[in-house]
């Protein structure tokens, strides 16, 4: 195998990952705009139910 096959092979595989690290970060800030969602809905819920209880 050549020296210019093997760079080749190595230029793809960090073409790769470079994608798959953008997707992931992109993932990442949809999970933590869900968990804001959730932490807010939470929050929400616990202060209706203490007025019920009060």
């Amino acid at each position: 195998m050549e020296n210019g096959e093997d760079a080749k092979r190595l230029s793809a595989k960090v073409d790769a990952l470079t994608r798959d690290l953008a997707i992931n970060r992109g993932r990442q800030v949809l999970l933590e705009q869900q968990v804001l969602i959730v932490e807010s809905a939470r929050a929400g819920l616990s202060r209706l139910l203490s007025s019920h209880r009060a």
